[in-house]
């Protein structure tokens, strides 16, 4: 009976080290499925919180993740904070992510978040942010001594590469992104040594979330007068990242001027108003 999924190998036994301390390790490391394909699909029609009770280990939860057939979309929602000008983007939560089985990079890892939560030591977001704007969102797991790494965007069904088997083939490897894989280090800055090693666009912030998911991330704006429309344009005034205080944890940064820490804090969005995903359809 198959218990393989379009990349994951459960019989699959290897450890390579690709950096200091940072090691190339199949997913069943933390846990053997006990779904076969046929399996897992029963799951589908279930509430968030049912389908939690059914997984127990990362291996299941990406089993059912792509199962899901999860879509990718940008969901974030902005909201000002009229008083600071401090424009914050909020990601949808772990189980509004499961109910509506869509979101951005952001609601994968709170997707993963929110069905692992309690099945490990610790899990939570480790995100990153660019000097160009950019960032993206994934996830860590501690378990025992060891700190583990995956990213939920690359293991959805629609951006799995045929190539990025966990084969133990280190050629194959070397010709994919490293973040198609999940990677064991003994701490953070092992493993952010090793991501900025192998980044072109290599990040000037890494953090990870205190809580096991992801709220939001902000940029200051100002107000500038606009004499054409006899009005104002909200014009972003500086590239600093904010983040709610106590939210997160700075594991590197390339100076203190690229973030700030704000104790103040915008009006959450409304997520249970998003329509719920119909799983009949799948």
């Amino acid at each position: 009976m198959n218990k393989d999924t379009l990349n994951l190998r459960d019989g699959a036994i290897f450890e390579i080290e690709v950096a200091p301390n940072v090691y190339w390790i199949p997913v069943n490391v933390l846990g053997h499925t006990r779904y076969t394909d046929e399996e897992i699909k029963s799951i589908l029609k279930l509430s968030p919180s049912e389908k939690r009770q059914e997984i127990n280990n990362l291996y299941e939860a990406v089993q059912l993740f792509q199962a899901s057939k999860f879509k990718g979309v940008i969901d974030n929602v902005r909201v000002l904070e009229e008083d600071t000008t401090v424009l914050w983007v909020f990601h949808k939560n772990g189980f509004d992510s499961v109910r509506t089985n869509e979101g951005c990079c952001a609601a994968d890892s709170n997707w993963l978040s929110y069905m692992l939560n309690g099945r490990y030591d610790e899990i939570g977001c480790f995100g990153f942010c660019q000097s160009d704007g950019n960032g993206h969102i994934t996830n860590y797991i501690k378990n025992g001594e060891w700190y583990y790494f995956i990213d939920m965007m690359m293991q959805r069904y629609d951006s799995i590469k045929s190539t990025a088997v966990e084969n133990g083939n280190l050629d194959d490897y070397k010709n994919n992104s490293m973040s198609a894989y999940l990677h064991k280090a003994k701490s953070f800055s092992d493993y952010i040594k090793y991501y900025r090693v192998n980044n072109e666009n290599s990040p000037i912030i890494f953090y990870r979330t205190k809580n096991s998911e992801c709220v939001c991330i902000g940029n200051e704006y100002s107000w500038e007068e606009n004499k054409k429309i006899k009005g104002y344009n909200l014009v972003q005034k500086s590239d600093k990242f904010l983040f709610y205080a106590d939210s997160v944890e700075i594991l590197f940064s390339e100076n203190d001027s690229t973030y700030e820490l704000k104790s103040t804090k915008a009006v959450k969005p409304h997520w249970a108003q998003i329509k719920s995903f119909d799983f009949d359809t799948l």
